[in-house]
């Protein structure tokens, strides 16, 4: 059996997203600037960003300013609003390194809130899998995973979503193997082409037969806002960073010959 354990070589991760929701800060738009101001030397980029609110939802309902801080090397992006800290990374190499970045800004943000209520928290890990030429979808992911056959019918693609819970977290798991679909969730296309810029607009190459669009979300909800500590976040956030690392190792997930492709051993 193949070790899971350890960093992939050639990991199929091109995303993570850590989310951080509370009770509005109203006051988020006098202060930005000083925000800003106190990341620049990480974040020294910043777009202010109207979000339009999402159908059927009264606007006097929806937090439509949004700002975003950039690092100059475009490694990773931080977008925030009156009721979320959303920071994104799409050259991710350890969770150490990501997690510093939290660190940094959450301690930053916090100087100024002088605390949070948090709603909820997730930790999101998006995987674009790219069979080997003659390789099919189901020499990665089991089975489980993917469409069902059916007698007379050839499968085109097919698209997964569960919901599991591990402790007192849920992951929240959405499998797209749908040649001609975009390689990244709808709901990311608007941070990351903010994030590019128009210097550099965003292109998405579309998902190719056998590939896999693989979105794993870990979260954690309250039942109610609680009045939490920077460094309780931080473990909290490391906390579903794992439920999601476990289940992506997990053995029912993906199959040994994956694990060996991604880790150069095939």
């Amino acid at each position: 059996m193949t070790t899971r354990t350890g960093i992939l070589k050639n990991s199929p991760l091109t995303m993570v997203f850590a989310s951080v929701r509370f009770t509005p800060w109203p006051v988020l738009g006098k202060r930005i600037d000083e925000i800003q101001n106190d990341l620049r030397d990480v974040l020294p980029l910043m777009h202010r960003i109207e979000v339009e609110a999402p159908e059927g939802m009264p606007t006097a309902m929806f937090s439509s300013e949004a700002w975003m801080l950039i690092s100059l090397d475009k490694s990773y992006g931080v977008q925030i609003t009156k009721d979320q800290l959303l920071i994104f990374c799409p050259k991710y190499h350890h969770y150490d390194d990501f997690e510093a970045k939290i660190d940094r800004v959450l301690s930053t943000l916090l100087t100024h809130m002088k605390f949070m209520n948090v709603l909820n928290m997730g930790v999101r890990f998006i995987d674009h899998v790219k069979p080997k030429q003659g390789e099919k979808s189901s020499h990665y992911i089991s089975e489980k995973f993917l469409a069902p056959s059916i007698e007379n019918y050839n499968t085109l693609g097919g698209q997964f979503f569960n919901e599991y819970s591990c402790d007192n977290h849920r992951i929240r798991v959405n499998v797209l193997n749908m040649p001609g679909a975009l390689p990244v969730p709808q709901d990311a296309i608007p941070v990351l082409a903010i994030f590019n810029g128009i210097e550099a607009p965003l292109k998405l190459e579309q998902l190719k037969p056998e590939e896999l669009l693989v979105d794993m979300d870990a979260v954690t909800m309250f039942p109610s806002a609680e009045k939490l500590a920077k460094e309780t976040i931080i473990f909290e956030l490391r906390k579903l960073h794992t439920v999601a690392n476990n289940f992506f190792r997990h053995t029912e997930m993906f199959s040994d010959h994956a694990f060996k492709v991604w880790k150069g051993e095939s």
